[in-house]
């Protein structure tokens, strides 16, 4: 299983208890998306569609997590990009999950070829549409700790982090 899925899936009835009794926005879920599902265009990369947007109607091997709290935005995602995958994704995809405005980011990114890194977005909202851009804040991430703190501090459930052994009880389980 992934440790992704084992994230949501340890996390899950929280977010389900802050959707019930406090925010009905609240939402996490787990994807497996393929390559082709996502696609990158403006500075965004997006996979749900209008005919694909829950995780049932996915099958790739790109583990997503998508984590929500607002109704309009409020939205991130975690993709997990393991070496076999990259070199699948489309170089508009590339192009959007990396800062290629920085030469650190495309070298980061070229030197981590040979791991599985997690690239970390959040969904923004402009004119014409929207999608997921790579979050500054993590920019530089490539540790799956790394992407449980994010999605935990994006749900507002700061407590769920690495610090408090999230990682050592979702990695020996």
């Amino acid at each position: 299983m992934s440790t992704l899925k084992k994230y949501v899936k340890y996390v899950r009835p929280v977010v389900r208890a802050v959707s019930e009794h406090h925010n009905r926005f609240h939402r996490l879920r787990y994807y497996e998306l393929s390559p082709e599902d996502i696609r990158g265009e403006h500075g965004v990369v997006d996979f749900i569609t209008q005919d694909k947007h829950y995780p049932e109607h996915f099958d790739g091997n790109i583990p997503c997590v998508y984590a929500q709290w607002g109704e309009e935005s409020g939205a991130s995602i975690v993709l997990e990009i393991s070496p076999e995958t990259r070199k699948l994704l489309d170089t508009d995809v590339i192009v959007n999950i990396t800062d290629v405005e920085s030469t650190d980011a495309m070298s980061k990114w070229n030197a981590t070829a040979d791991q599985t890194v997690y690239i970390l977005m959040d969904h923004i909202n402009y004119e014409s549409g929207g999608g997921f851009e790579l979050a500054k804040w993590f920019a530089d991430s490539v540790k799956v700790s790394d992407a449980f703190d994010f999605l935990s501090y994006r749900l507002g459930l700061e407590y769920l982090n690495t610090c408090n052994d999230l990682e050592l009880l979702l990695l020996n389980e």
